[in-house]
């Protein structure tokens, strides 16, 4: 028999109770199993709340971005229709329509170990290393680690429109190497 997972709490609510010490905060919660006192340091407190700030940032960045995802995607479906394209042709020695393919699979990725090795590293190689690897997998014929990159690659997209989002130069000059 399997231990069952305990119940998130759910913090409803919180006030501060009036006769704390100044070296400590005492907060009163409200949550979904009832009330909690919690007593610690004011240093702890505000580490909590200063993660916890940042975590709702990321959230909401990444909300954001993903509804842009999901119009990008409904306009996609009103445009072409369901697409039930396979994630890659190949004919048995090279991707459709692409002589070099497993040469540019490669160089893909040693950019990408390069350029993170020497502190280089930008999303397009961090996404062509990802797209590479949903097309290695997609030709070994592994839906299940073709997806898994794909979703991988999304992520990174995603990153990637966060950063321009925060204002990160979409362009870096960089001395050839």
């Amino acid at each position: 028999m399997s231990a069952q997972q305990p119940e998130p709490i759910r913090i409803d609510g919180f006030r501060w109770i009036e006769d704390a010490q100044y070296d400590e905060a005492t907060v009163a919660l409200t949550s979904s199993t009832g009330p909690i006192t919690l007593t610690m340091e004011w240093s702890t407190l505000e580490a909590i709340a200063d993660a916890a700030i940042a975590q709702m940032r990321l959230d909401h960045e990444a909300h954001l971005v993903l509804g842009e995802v999901l119009a990008e995607r409904s306009a996609q479906d009103e445009t072409w229709g369901q697409q039930d394209l396979p994630v890659v042709n190949w004919s048995g020695d090279r991707v459709y329509a692409i002589a070099n393919a497993q040469a540019i699979m490669d160089q893909a990725q040693s950019a990408c170990d390069k350029a993170m090795s020497e502190g280089r590293a930008c999303w397009f190689l961090i996404l062509m290393e990802e797209l590479t690897e949903a097309v290695e997998a997609a030709i070994r014929a592994d839906r299940d680690a073709a997806r898994a990159e794909l979703v991988q690659a999304a992520a990174v997209a995603v990153a990637a429109v966060e950063a321009i989002d925060r204002g990160v130069d979409v362009t870096r000059k960089v001395a050839r190497p």
